[in-house]
């Protein structure tokens, strides 16, 4: 276990990113490594979400990074919890992250799901390191989002200020915006999610397709869906599959018969017990001219 305490910086890029690059070269950064993370965040299952703020659920949050670094051909697995001082206006005075090594990553989601966690977003991004006369620049690509710097005391030691930092960026004229020091990806994302907002779709089944239709959980359909858990790709053929599927209660349920607790019989006999929603999921570019959109409400708090 390590801990990493530290401080930075974190701003948006004002320009398309392939010309910032460019931009970067040609004022004498060269890449010093690149790589990719895939952060999965979880949060206590008894969290009241309605009656908190984003900073202050992912304050409870524990993270699973997946970091690839294709410069080192290494990949790095880990547990993180995140503690940061955050002032009034918003400015990160302080941070500290506490990393576990782990082996495996679904090994490790398994465990934060027993002990009463649950995935509630997940954030991919790309990043580039550029460097010049040691000063460190990290490139962030992230998916669906922003691209952003982000500069780290750590990484610069004679930049130890979060103002030192601020002078070096800006006496460099690399294109940024000014207006926030501080962007907090995981906030901006976690903002998106618990909006209630709900798009209305029409649905027109196409007999034509490949469809397959799971009337209720049986053991076809438990099969089917570990087998397509068990596998980050497509593991099927069909355009359009229906069926039962699993929400928070019933995730423990699937989770003891992945662990072999449960056998099939059990299984079934304790999914049936609990009142199954069905989804409609989409898997090939034809299917989706199934789907026709009709609009967009909000959702109140009585209709939750």
């Amino acid at each position: 276990m390590s801990l990493k305490e530290s401080n930075e910086i974190t701003v948006r890029i004002r320009m398309e990113l392939n010309s910032f690059y460019e931009l970067l070269e040609n004022k004498g950064y060269s890449i010093r490594y690149k790589f990719s993370m895939n952060d999965a965040y979880f949060i206590p299952t008894n969290l009241e979400l309605n009656k908190m703020t984003s900073r202050e659920i992912l304050s409870k949050a524990i993270l699973i990074r997946d970091i690839i670094n294709e410069t080192k051909n290494k990949r790095d697995k880990k547990i993180t919890f995140k503690k940061k001082q955050i002032d009034k206006e918003g400015n990160i005075i302080n941070q500290e992250a506490i990393n576990c090594d782990i082996l495996e990553i679904e090994d490790a989601k398994k465990l934060l799901n027993e002990i009463g966690y649950k995935e509630i977003m997940n954030i991919k991004e790309d990043d580039t390191v550029y460097e010049k006369d040691g000063f460190q620049l990290a490139i962030k690509n992230i998916k669906n989002g922003d691209n952003l710097i982000e500069i780290e005391t750590e990484e610069n030691e004679e930049l130890n200020t979060i103002e030192k930092i601020k002078q070096k960026i800006l006496k460099e004229e690399i294109p940024i915006y000014t207006d926030n020091y501080f962007v907090k990806k995981a906030e901006i994302e976690l903002d998106k999610i618990l909006k209630r907002y709900i798009n209305i779709y029409e649905y027109t089944e196409n007999e034509n397709l490949n469809i397959l239709n799971f009337e209720e959980a049986t053991e076809e359909w438990l099969k089917f869906v570990f087998k397509n858990r068990q596998s980050d790709e497509l593991v099927h053929q069909y355009d359009i599959v229906i069926g039962p599927v699993a929400d928070d209660n019933l995730y423990q349920v699937l989770v003891s018969y992945e662990n072999g607790i449960y056998d099939i019989e059990e299984t079934i006999k304790r999914l049936k017990t609990y009142l199954l929603s069905n989804q409609i999921s989409f898997h090939t570019l034809k299917s989706l001219e199934c789907i026709k959109y009709i609009e967009t409400i909000e959702v109140g708090e009585e209709d939750e």
